[in-house]
């Protein structure tokens, strides 16, 4: 097995990020192609996505957010130094995706900002596997509107699964989902164009960002139960026809309420 990472990575190499004081189990080892040390402090970048809500009676608590982690690569290796320009060449990618997968949210959803927040591990011996890191270094603003005139509730959601090395260890982003024949079938599936849209828009992001050293990946606490850290890169993305629920998207604000006695 390869201890260090190719320049450049290829977009869906399988490999993890570990930190020093962690040991990987051997069955999930085998699973990698490439294993990295992670330096104490190491950090990498959540990037959360605003999406306004603008529905008759919305509040500011409905608006929905959805979420990216990215690690920054110099030579091979972790950085956690990220310039004004490492900024942009990522929000360059998720403007493309956006703009890719708006196309099958209704209009009343605005994605407004892009809220960049350091991450990185504690150590082992503390209970809570994330550091404090305040708020966020880097907030820009947006204005990309769903263009989907059809509608259903704003809990239900379009899954994107981000695939790792390690089954029990993937991510999942909750995009909104607009409803009309268009894209939910007869049997209330997503249709089977918009599955490929949403995966194809994901992959073009992950290998656009790949290309400037830039990783996809997801942060992992624990192995078989045991408390772990490790940032494991995105192999592959999947989305199934099968539509979701967040219930934390439910209107707060009640527009009609019937009561009869």
């Amino acid at each position: 097995m390869a201890t260090a990472f190719p320049i450049p990575i290829p977009a869906w190499v399988k490999g993890a990020w570990h930190t020093i004081d962690t040991t990987l189990v051997e069955p999930y080892v085998s699973l990698l192609q490439y294993i990295e040390n992670l330096s104490s402090g190491m950090s990498w970048m959540h990037v959360s996505v605003r999406i306004h809500n603008t529905s008759p009676a919305a509040v500011i608590q409905d608006d929905f957010f959805i979420g990216f982690d990215i690690l920054n690569i110099t030579g091979g290796l972790p950085d956690s130094t990220w310039t004004t320009s490492d900024f942009t060449t990522c929000e360059t990618q998720l403007d493309s995706y956006i703009n890719s997968v708006k196309a099958t949210w209704p209009d009343w959803l605005t994605v407004t900002e892009y809220r960049w927040y350091v991450k990185s591990f504690n150590p082992l011996t503390t209970s809570k596997p994330f550091a404090p890191h305040g708020p966020p270094v880097r907030i820009t603003t947006r204005s990309l509107t769903g263009t989907q005139s059809s509608y259903q509730a704003p809990q239900v959601a379009a899954t994107t699964t981000e695939r790792t090395a390690w089954s029990k260890h993937w991510g999942r982003v909750y995009l909104p989902y607009a409803g009309g024949a268009a894209n939910v079938t007869a049997g209330g599936r997503i249709s089977s164009a918009n599955c490929t849209t949403l995966a194809t828009a994901y992959q073009t992001m992950n290998a656009a960002l790949a290309a400037a050293d830039f990783q996809m990946v997801i942060a992992s606490t624990q192995v078989d139960k045991t408390p772990s850290r490790q940032l494991l890169t995105v192999t592959s993305v999947q989305v199934d026809d099968v539509l979701d629920e967040l219930r934390s998207r439910r209107a707060h604000n009640t527009v009609i309420r019937a009561i009869k006695p």
